[in-house]
């Protein structure tokens, strides 16, 4: 039996679909974004992705309802498949209390929403683990305020300032000398949130340029 090579047009509804997918985890994890893709919630979250639009474009292909332009065909899919799972219909308007129209929409999105929920979330929960190891590597251990002098100056060597470092920082502050507990344990307190602080705005490479010693 001879294959069918037209099959491999579905690599382009794929692909598209496996762009979406990562457009969404770098939304969730604009600093590690390729570490998200790397595990196993990310893997299957991409795949199955690709998979939806592939599959589509294979079974009209079988189908002979497409027979010519399939390469067309398949990237006119893996947008239209993009376009249909972002979509929603209004279901109701009602006047609310206020005066204003509250809309009632439901659609592909909600769906879309909780399955992104599930996958993306679960890479949350291994990268929380990777930071708590990360940290006990290369979280110096030193006074919480030097730290956050140092992050500040080295943060003059970005091009472009970090944003939300300074308004982070100067909440930590601010926390620590309103805290009255014992200061042994509240400098290591706050000594561990500016590092997850740091880690999740900057990545692994960021952080260990802000926290490095001049």
């Amino acid at each position: 039996m001879r294959a069918n090579w037209n099959y491999l047009n579905s690599l382009v509804s794929f692909f598209i679909g496996i762009l979406s997918g990562f457009k969404a985890i770098y939304v969730r994890y604009p600093t590690a974004p390729m570490t998200a893709t790397r595990t196993l919630p990310g893997v299957i979250y991409l795949l199955t992705r690709g998979a939806f639009p592939a599959g589509i474009f294979a079974w009209l292909y079988y189908s002979r309802t497409i027979e010519s332009h399939l390469f067309l065909y398949a990237l006119a899919l893996g947008v239209a498949a993009e376009t249909v799972l972002r979509s929603q219909i209004l279901i109701k308007q009602s006047r609310g209390s206020s005066g204003g129209i509250d809309e009632l929409v439901k659609g592909p999105l909600d769906l879309l929403r909780w399955y992104q929920d599930i996958l993306l979330g679960g890479i949350g929960a291994k990268n929380a683990g990777e930071r708590q190891d990360f940290l006990k590597v290369y979280l110096p251990q030193e006074n919480f305020k030097t730290l956050c002098q140092r992050v500040r100056d080295n943060a003059n060597a970005f091009d472009d300032p970090i944003r939300g470092l300074e308004e982070a920082i100067a909440k930590l502050i601010k926390e620590f000398d309103e805290d009255a507990t014992d200061t042994a344990t509240k400098n290591d307190r706050y000594r561990l949130k500016l590092g997850y602080t740091v880690l999740r705005l900057v990545g692994q490479q960021g952080f260990q340029t802000l926290f490095k010693k001049p």
